[in-house]
This record gives C-alpha cells, sequence and structure tokens, in this order.
C-alpha cells in the first residue's frame, strides 16, 4: 500500500469538492437540517471555492491524502488567529481535515496530520489550531492523539443554524 501527501493545485478542484460534499456531513452534529448541510456544501465547498482557494495568492495551502492512487482526504492550512485568547506570534490554522469514509480506522490520518505539523513547523508556526464539532468525540480522541488541547469555543453558521466548535491547540508544533 502506498500512501503519500502531496500539495493539492488547481486540477484537484473537483475531487476536493467530492471529498468535500462526502464527509463534511459525517461531521456534522445531529441537530442539523439536511437542506442546511447540503446549502453550506454547495456554497462553502464547492469546486469554485477550492479554485479560489487553490489561486496563487490566496493563503490557502491544500494537502491531499492519496492511498493507492486514490484520493482518499486532503486538509487545508491557513495562517489566521484563533478566536481565543493565545500566546502566539504565529499561529495556523488547520481549516479542514477530513478523510473519505472508507479510509476511515487505517492509520491514514497520521500521516495527514503529520504532513500538516512538517509544513507548520518549517514555515515558523509557533502554534496550530483548528475547530471541532463540539459533539465530534471521535475528531476530538484524534486531534487529542496528536498533541492538541481545548482552548475555547467558537461558533459558526451551517445554512440558518448556529454550530459550536471546540477550538484546539498544539503548541509547540
Amino acid at each position: 500500500m502506498t500512501v503519500t501527501v502531496r500539495v493539492a493545485d488547481i486540477q484537484d478542484a473537483e475531487v476536493l469538492a467530492d471529498i468535500a460534499g462526502e464527509t463534511f456531513p459525517l461531521a456534522c452534529p445531529e441537530p442539523l437540517d439536511p437542506q442546511d448541510i447540503a446549502d453550506h456544501i454547495s456554497q462553502e465547498l464547492s469546486p469554485s471555492r477550492f479554485r479560489a482557494d487553490l489561486a496563487p495568492g490566496s493563503g490557502i495551502a491544500t494537502f491531499v491524502l492519496v492511498v493507492d492512487g486514490v484520493s482518499a482526504g486532503y486538509a487545508t492550512l491557513r495562517v489566521q488567529r484563533p478566536p481565543v485568547p493565545v500566546a502566539a506570534a504565529r499561529p495556523i490554522e488547520i481549516l479542514r481535515f477530513y478523510i473519505r469514509q472508507a479510509f476511515h480506522g487505517q492509520q491514514h490520518a497520521p500521516v495527514l496530520m503529520n504532513a500538516l505539523l512538517e509544513r507548520a513547523r518549517s514555515s515558523d508556526h509557533d502554534l496550530i489550531w483548528l475547530g471541532t464539532s463540539v459533539i465530534n468525540e471521535r475528531a476530538k480522541r484524534f486531534y487529542a492523539k496528536h498533541g492538541f488541547v481545548e482552548a475555547g469555543l467558537k461558533s459558526f453558521m451551517v445554512g440558518s443554524v448556529e454550530a459550536t466548535d471546540v477550538v484546539m491547540v498544539r503548541t509547540p508544533v
């Protein structure tokens, strides 16, 4: 089995949107309406949104997890301060981190996470952070295994519903 992580380019927009459409609903809390989830996917995780994110100068870096030639997941980094107080001069956010369900439990996610941590280190960031649903226990356990600790909460909109994420940080990177 060959597992690699590569930097995404503009030609990956369609496959990234496909992965996002498959994986985002898996991470959504139960009370969200399926139409709100579908609307969020069509607005925030569309091929055109990924093309914008992948364009030079966007400030976003996206990585594709490839398992035996199949795009199995992706993750996105952006330079962004967390919405909670932290002592960091150069924080970076894991904006998205998704693995197709068919690849869950096969130890591929740590490969993707390690690539993100290495990118943050090599770019001299002193803190890496992310948000994940307050009720997504599996994700919180995964991030904790990689050195992230809970630092607060943040809210965001999914359609017409306000969702709450726990903010998790890791320092040093």
